[in-house]
C-alpha cells in the first residue's frame, strides 16, 4: 500500500488483518535503536509488515534510499 506523505518510505506491506479491524489499539514502548534512535511503537510493529518493509526500519532510510 501506499504512504501517504511519506518522505523516505514511500510504499509499505502491512498484514490484511491490520487493515481490516474495526479497532486497533496500539500502546508504545520507549525504546532505542542504534540507526534510528528513538522507535517509539516500531517495535512493536514489526510483526504486522513484511520482512521488506521491515528492513526499511532496520536499517535506516538512509541507507535503502541512495
Amino acid at each position: 500500500m501506499a504512504v501517504p506523505r511519506g518522505r523516505s518510505l514511500k510504499k509499505a506491506d502491512v498484514a490484511k488483518a491490520l487493515l481490516d479491524c474495526d479497532v486497533f489499539i496500539n500502546i508504545p514502548i520507549a525504546k532505542d535503536h542504534t540507526e534510528l534512535g528513538f522507535t517509539g511503537t516500531m517495535k512493536k510493529m514489526m510483526g504486522v509488515t513484511s520482512s521488506t518493509t521491515n528492513m526499511f526500519f532496520d536499517h535506516g532510510s538512509e541507507k535503502l534510499c541512495r
